[in-house]
């Protein structure tokens, strides 16, 4: 089944390649004869004037493209910010509720849903399950900001965040205490 799958995508990319080529040939071949067509005197006139909106429209992309990048590039200085007080707030033990609760909102308003989804499954969480959880919830922020969790098991990441010289004591025992002193707030709807 696998194998016919990768057969019919590949001879479908083949025929779009090739009506890609078809279509660049026509328009080509199109072009040159609406120039064709024109006096002699007006060709280069008009040959000048599609460069010059060419170039210009691509000056409009290329910034256009740059602002894009630097609202990213702050919003990922922003949740990044906003992770890291959220990750020291969870390193903490007992972690302060009021200092979680306001970190909640500052994820609401910048984190990625993932990294929400993640938080919200630590809330809710059974005690031997949060460990694992905080692991999965430090490589989603990690994603969100760029760098790779890819090689980086859960003991290595809960290490980093408790700072214990035992990464089986943080699995096991730190991590534990910690996240058990987590406030679990259960809505007046969820009895």
């Amino acid at each position: 089944m696998k194998m016919l799958v990768k057969i019919v995508s590949t001879v479908v990319g083949i025929v779009l390649l090739c009506a890609l080529v078809v279509g660049v040939y026509i328009a080509i071949r199109h072009l040159l004869g609406a120039l064709a067509q024109l006096d002699v005197e007006v060709v280069p006139v008009t040959a000048i004037a599609s460069v010059v909106a060419l170039a210009c429209a691509a000056i409009v992309a290329g910034g256009r493209r740059r602002n894009e990048a630097d609202g990213t590039r702050h919003l990922r200085a922003e949740r990044m910010a906003v992770y890291q007080t959220l990750l020291d707030a969870l390193a903490e033990a007992p972690p302060a509720p009021d200092k979680l609760a306001a970190l909640r909102r500052l994820l609401v308003l910048s984190g990625s849903v993932e990294v929400i989804r993640g938080c919200h499954a630590l809330d809710r969480a059974a005690v031997a399950e949060r460990p694992a959880l905080l692991a999965r919830l430090v490589e989603r922020m990690r994603t969100d900001v760029g760098a790779s969790s890819r090689d980086l098991t859960d003991e290595e990441l809960l290490h980093l965040v408790h700072g214990s010289a035992d990464a089986a004591t943080v699995t096991t025992g730190e991590a534990t205490r910690v996240l058990t002193s987590i406030p679990i707030e259960l809505e007046a709807t969820e009895k």
